[in-house]
């Protein structure tokens, strides 16, 4: 077999992984689709900044229930391109478009150094094997944006292996930095690079690049803190650990390889893979930046599962750590490796191609079903007065009505920590203001997971005390008060 075939035969790969990518985009955005309750956070927070808020209080008369826990960058540039393309939809997928776009390049461009084109394509390949980056794409959240400003510092980081660089080190400074201001946990990048410009005795660069980073977080988060009246610390402080306790940190690990198992296998034998080669090379990748890199970027995941609720979007760093790791280590040990990962990498796309398959057909049923279809809502919806309470904030949204909770995971915080901060939604659903509920699960059915998940035991007794379970809608359960039977 000649080596232009060689490169088609492994071209192939590639070229399906991406089809099954672009058509869950496609089934998701041509079928009117409504994205997950998280999305429908970064959505409200989006909506809410092109009506002149930055960020909301925990608890307003006027806008209702704040509380996310999200950096603003993402969902400022989500704001702005929804003007751009007239709805917020078409917005989040065309952005999710050009961020994978974006990741696949300088994914390419940091690996074609490696000069074997056949391997560069097995490695990007693997970029797409992961369940959890085809769930992204049909989301719309901040986490493959931060992904993306991770790996470009990481790029420019990299040009400094060979010789000292300080115009891209400082580039690769600034990268972190966009990561971090998209996602409060990025920070593994910075803190890869400061060891290994350490571990190298680099002790001036290693300065100016801590320097620069710390610098620019302090100014950011100045800025973001003037702009949103003070609201966006009060938020973090108050949601940052999303629940977090020292039992769930301990607890971590374990979570994090059952939610591996639970959503993406192909990813963990591309972990195996790598932890294997790092082990056999310990003295080379220790020292190296993308060991370091590896090694950073899994501790704070674990960590990350520490958190209630907690799911496989946080294992996209991860998954492009390993293939880095797994690129650089094959380029520098060349034929000694080659070949062995040229095998393991087939069989792990090959592994892969089943669950994104019927992934790929749970999208494109629920478009010809019309699961969740915007105009399946509003029929349910446009009876009764008053307001909606969804555990999606973009179902009012997408009727033109007002987001009174914004995020449900951390209103669970609100009726544990703070009764008096949740009296008011109290109030109102012992009040039957709301005309219909949107709740993604049966709440009888799953008292444990709202204990634990959103809302809480609090606010989901109430709403079983003052409201009845109408049935399914998709896949939301829907809630009409109750009618008093008369004495």
């Amino acid at each position: 077999m000649g080596k232009r075939n060689i490169t088609f035969f492994v071209a192939a790969p590639l070229i399906i992984l991406v089809i099954i990518a672009i058509s869950r985009i496609y089934f998701a955005w041509h079928g009117n689709l409504l994205p997950e309750h998280v999305s429908g956070a970064w959505t409200s927070l989006a909506h809410d900044l092109s009506q002149g808020i930055f960020y909301r209080p925990l608890y307003s008369h006027d806008s209702g229930y704040g509380g996310t826990r999200f950096m603003p960058l993402f969902f400022v540039i989500y704001s702005l391109m929804s003007r751009i393309t007239g709805d917020y939809l078409s917005a989040g997928y065309l952005l999710n478009i050009i961020i994978i776009m974006g990741i696949s390049s300088v994914l390419f461009f940091m690996l074609r150094k490696n000069r074997n084109i056949t391997t560069v394509l097995l490695l990007v390949s693997c970029l797409f094997i992961s369940v959890n980056l085809h769930v992204a794409l049909e989301d719309i959240r901040g986490d493959l944006t931060a992904v993306f400003f991770s790996l470009s510092g990481l790029s420019f980081a990299m040009k400094c292996e060979d010789r000292k660089n300080n115009s891209s080190l400082i580039f690769a400074s600034l990268f972190f930095i966009l990561a971090f201001f998209t996602k409060l946990t990025s920070v593994h990048g910075f803190a890869a690079v400061t060891i290994w410009l350490l571990v190298r005795r680099q002790w001036k660069s290693a300065m100016l690049f801590s320097l620069i980073f710390g610098i620019a977080a302090a100014v950011g988060l100045g800025i973001i803190h003037y702009f949103s009246n003070g609201n966006f610390i009060q938020n973090v402080l108050f949601s940052a650990s999303g629940g977090a306790s020292l039992i769930g940190i301990l607890r971590a690990p374990l979570w994090f390889v059952k939610v591996m198992l639970l959503t993406d296998i192909p990813v963990l034998f591309l972990l195996v893979l790598a932890g294997t080669l790092f082990i056999y090379f310990i003295k080379e990748s220790w020292k190296s930046l993308a060991g370091i890199y590896l090694i950073m970027t899994l501790g704070v995941t674990v960590t990350i599962f520490g958190s209630p609720g907690t799911w496989g979007n946080h294992l996209l760093d991860l998954h492009i750590a390993v293939i880095v790791f797994i690129g650089i280590i094959v380029h520098e040990k060349g034929k000694e490796l080659v070949y062995f990962v040229f095998l393991q990498l087939l069989l792990i796309i090959g592994i892969s191609l089943q669950p994104l398959a019927g992934g790929l057909k749970w999208t494109r049923e629920k478009m010809l079903g019309r699961i969740n279809n915007i105009e399946v809502i509003q029929l349910k919806a446009k009876h009764g007065k008053g307001d909606i309470l969804s555990e999606n904030p973009l179902i009012p949204l997408v009727l033109g009505e007002p987001v009174y909770v914004q995020d449900a995971f951390m209103l669970r915080q609100f009726a544990k920590h703070n009764r008096a901060q949740a009296e008011p939604l109290l109030a109102r659903i012992r009040n039957k203001d709301f005309r219909i509920l949107f709740m993604m699960k049966d709440i009888r059915a799953n008292r444990e997971w709202y204990s634990d998940s959103h809302f809480g035991d609090l606010i989901t007794g109430e709403i079983l005390n003052n409201y009845s379970l109408e049935g399914p809608c998709g896949l939301y359960f829907i809630y009409r008060p109750k009618i008093r039977k008369p004495k």
